[in-house]
């Protein structure tokens, strides 16, 4: 898993689900690693295009020309990006979908003639933006200026993070069969 603690198994589980997906009537282990693994790439596939849906609200209902969200971002398109960027770089399954050589072409291939439309300043997409984040920007001087309620500083901070030590993880080896792994 690109960017986390399992960089190590990646390539292994990788492996294991290629095999797998090769010969899935193999044994009773083949199948339902195929069937939890098509389960986790619709998991997949639910959560790209929801947070994709998401990520359009501040473009839709802020606009750009540097509009300040809520939270106090200065470009709230800006800061969107970064985090749609930086799910995409840790994709917790993307073992799985290389696995199942589904490649992620956005990453890859050069930009085709509608994203280059619609990332020039000239483009209806672009003039949408600029004139919704200018009515955006009057309509609410209060935020932009950070005045009254919003001149606090926003309470939110990110949770302390995570760590999952290897001794208290215990994984099943490859080759042994479901039934006869414990978690002991």
């Amino acid at each position: 898993m690109r960017g986390h603690e399992c960089d190590d198994h990646s390539g292994l589980i990788e492996t294991a689900i290629r095999r797998a997906a090769q010969d899935p009537d193999r044994d009773g282990d083949a199948f339902l690693l195929n069937l939890i693994s098509d389960e986790c790439l619709q998991l997949r596939s639910f959560i790209s295009t929801w947070r994709d849906e998401h990520l359009q609200l501040p473009r839709n209902n802020l606009g750009s020309n540097r509009t300040r969200s809520l939270t106090g971002s200065l470009d709230a398109i800006r800061a969107v990006k970064g985090m749609r960027d930086a799910a995409r770089a840790k994709d917790p399954m993307q073992p799985l979908a290389s696995a199942r050589r589904l490649i992620d072409d956005r990453a890859t291939q050069a930009s085709r003639p509608i994203t280059e439309y619609l990332q020039n300043a000239d483009s209806l997409d672009a003039r949408l933006a600029d004139t919704t984040g200018s009515v955006t920007q009057q309509r609410f001087h209060d935020v932009q200026a950070r005045l009254g309620v919003f001149a606090k500083e926003c309470p939110f901070s990110p949770p302390a993070r995570r760590v999952v030590s290897s001794d208290k993880r215990s994984e099943r080896p490859l080759g042994c069969p479901v039934g006869s792994w414990s978690n002991k």
